[in-house]
């Protein structure tokens, strides 16, 4: 099968990753703030104002080729009746999606998955390095980093937009004690080779990038699993209707998939790989980590190749 990407989404996500690159960029110049200031600031931004590609009349929405298109911030739209919010106009409470159903949580709960990371990489480690693919402006990485991941490894990010893997350079000059790469990588052309240093045990994670590519070749988890002697890969993506449909929510999941030619395929090629030996599958859990876009609830797979010196400390 014929791995596939929709131009119309390459355009977004090159697009709206320039933006964001910008925006933080004008703040890393000033000398004022540090990374995890201007990853914050960006957050403050992005909880009232989302990204959206305006384009011209003559363009619909599906026209890749609408180069020219403008790319703007635009105020978002809290469905929150007036007695659930704050005097200021803050929502007190948002709804987002969980085991395929709607969940009306407070405003200001977060899905930690920076959290989630920095204990699996405890529990399962030690390790040398420690990879994001797909990393956009590398904020699971620095979110790591500061919020107590091990300080005295690599860290490298691949990804796919080149105004993403810029913007990753120029964050990381503003934390010089953290020692990075940054690489362009193309899930439809898994490639790690970049990454020379011959590292034993190396954890390996994505978050929500595989989403975005209709159809993963068939050698992803092979490809990725040869950097390192013990590869131990967490995803946390957007799969679950793929595997089984538990609410509602599931369905519309699936439809929205079908609708952006979305991805499709990580479950089962996740599966194949398996049954061929090339991973073992340690961990699977189905729309488990909400997701504030309920067309888009987060499921959760751990995957490890090759033979693990450090079985991981269970907290029971």
């Amino acid at each position: 099968m014929l791995a596939e990407q929709s131009e119309r989404w390459q355009l977004f996500y090159e697009k709206t990753w320039a933006e964001r690159a910008e925006y933080m960029r004008s703040l890393l110049n000033t000398g004022k703030y540090n990374t995890m200031q201007i990853i914050s600031m960006l957050e403050k931004k992005q909880r009232f104002f989302q990204l959206a590609i305006i384009r011209s009349k003559n363009n619909d929405e599906n026209n890749a080729d609408n180069q020219n298109a403008d790319v703007r911030w635009l105020p978002i739209r809290f469905d929150a009746k007036k007695e659930h919010r704050m005097f200021n106009g803050v929502p007190m409470i948002k709804h987002v999606g969980l085991l395929g159903n709607l969940v009306s949580v407070p405003f200001y709960t977060q899905c930690r998955i920076d959290q989630l990371l920095i204990d699996l990489i405890d529990t399962t480690g030690p390790y040398d390095a420690v990879i994001e693919l797909g990393c956009g402006y590398g904020r699971n990485l620095f979110n790591i980093f500061y919020g107590g991941g091990p300080t005295d490894i690599c860290y490298f990010g691949g990804e796919y937009t080149k105004s993403g893997e810029e913007i990753c350079r120029d964050l990381a000059t503003a934390t010089p004690s953290m020692k990075t790469q940054f690489f362009h990588f193309n899930h439809l052309e898994p490639d790690l080779s970049i990454i020379r240093e011959k590292f034993e045990r190396v954890f390996i994670f994505t978050v929500h990038t595989i989403e975005q590519v209709t159809r993963i070749p068939d050698n992803w988890f092979s490809a990725v699993s040869k950097v390192a002697p013990f590869v131990r890969c967490v995803h946390i993506e957007p799969f679950g209707f793929q595997a089984t449909q538990l609410g509602p929510l599931s369905k519309i999941h699936k439809e929205s998939f079908v609708k952006n030619q979305w991805n499709m395929n990580f479950y089962e090629n996740f599966l194949n790989a398996k049954d061929r030996n090339e991973i073992e599958i340690e961990d699977c859990l189905i729309e488990n980590l909400y997701s504030t876009d309920i067309c888009n609830m987060s499921s959760f797979a751990v995957w490890k190749h090759g033979e693990d010196r450090f079985p991981p400390h269970i907290i029971e």
